[in-house]
């Protein structure tokens, strides 16, 4: 561990010194590209108000102030086999709400939205050249089964969201901004996660998985029979 600090500069001027083997070289602090919880103390204000941090995973550099870390942790996951460009809009999206950016979060949502519409077969031009609009999206991925009877009302909360992100100036609440990117990471799930698992052999043969196999990696362990 303490190779790690062979690299670093610091100011000529120091008023303390912390011992690279104590317990004050060390801080728990979730770091937000690795999410490994142990960090190595590169320097902090007196009192503890203030620390510069490095993962002792990863190397990434981190900063905790008041107990807040930033780049701050992203939330949601990232559902398996995405495209490499809906990953990276997407992965755009989890650091965005990862640092408070409601309204662009939303905003690049709606645009996931809009292209997994076209990719399931929405016309990415109409008849005038122009894009698809959010409310053609959701009736195409409605008409494809990606968006269920009992998803509308989620639907119709999204719109107002993205409405609001698109036309208006005031902020999306980091509440808005939660529920759009929720249903996203859901529809990324239907739209591709499925699709992946199950073209993944099951561990038990070289087989595509089956239908109960992938509803098990989908839904949280429960004790009720799924058919």
């Amino acid at each position: 561990m303490g190779d790690m600090h062979l690299d670093l500069m610091v100011t000529d001027r120091m008023f303390g010194r912390i011992q690279a083997g104590s317990s004050e070289a060390f801080r728990l602090s979730t770091c937000p590209r690795c999410g490994r919880n142990q960090a190595l103390v590169v320097a902090r204000t007196t009192p503890g108000r203030v620390y510069w941090l490095r993962c002792s995973n990863c190397g990434r550099g981190l900063v905790e102030v008041d107990r807040t870390v930033y780049p701050g942790t992203k939330p949601l996951a990232e559902p398996q086999g995405l495209p490499e460009d809906v990953a990276a809009a997407w992965d755009e999206v989890r650091s965005c709400l990862g640092v408070g950016a409601n309204t662009s979060a939303v905003l690049v949502a709606r645009k996931i939205l809009l292209h997994v519409a076209v990719g399931f077969g929405l016309a990415a031009k109409n008849e005038r050249g122009r894009a698809p609009d959010f409310a053609e999206a959701i009736a195409h991925l409605e008409t494809e089964g990606l968006i269920t009877r009992r998803m509308k009302p989620w639907v119709d909360r999204i719109r107002q969201v993205g409405n609001s992100a698109t036309h208006e100036l005031p902020a999306i609440t980091e509440a808005e901004a939660s529920d759009v990117a929720s249903f996203t990471e859901q529809l990324l799930k239907l739209a591709y996660e499925m699709d992946h698992l199950m073209s993944q052999p099951s561990e038990e043969t070289d087989e595509p998985a089956t239908g109960y196999r992938l509803i098990a990696s989908l839904r949280p362990p429960t004790t009720e029979w799924v058919s």
